[in-house]
């Protein structure tokens, strides 16, 4: 009776099917799994950004309490104390960046190109 269910003609089990659908499984449990890391990944990066504003957010806030401004006065103080806090969180340029800001500038102003300008930032820099 086997022999005739499995004889010549015949494909057989249908054991390569459920491999091909065993392996259409895990490709989408690995798709998926990378996007879950991904988006994990990019939506803590703006989360922590936000965090630090919110708390200074707090803390101008809480600070315009303790002086009881209103009105005019805590608009302004408040955009001030903001904006001082957006200055705190930019990076400081190294002597280095400063040297290659201010010898940009200069290079510009005199609009120099191509050779001139590679000549004049090298001296520039290493002064």
């Amino acid at each position: 009776m086997v022999a005739a269910r499995w004889g010549p003609g015949r494909r057989g089990p249908a054991l390569h099917q459920s491999s091909t659908t065993q392996g259409k499984f895990m490709n989408r449990f690995v798709v998926r799994l990378a996007a879950a890391f991904a988006a994990a990944a990019f939506a803590g990066a703006p989360a922590s950004a936000a965090n630090n504003q919110q708390n200074k957010m707090k803390e101008c806030n809480a600070e315009a309490k303790e002086k009881a401004l209103d009105g005019d006065a805590r608009k302004d103080f408040m955009k001030q104390c903001l904006s001082a806090a957006r200055e705190e969180g930019k990076k400081k340029l190294t002597e280095q960046q400063e040297k290659m800001k201010s010898c940009n500038a200069e290079a510009k102003t005199k609009d120099l190109k191509g050779g001139d300008r590679k000549k004049f930032m090298s001296e520039c820099l290493s002064k």
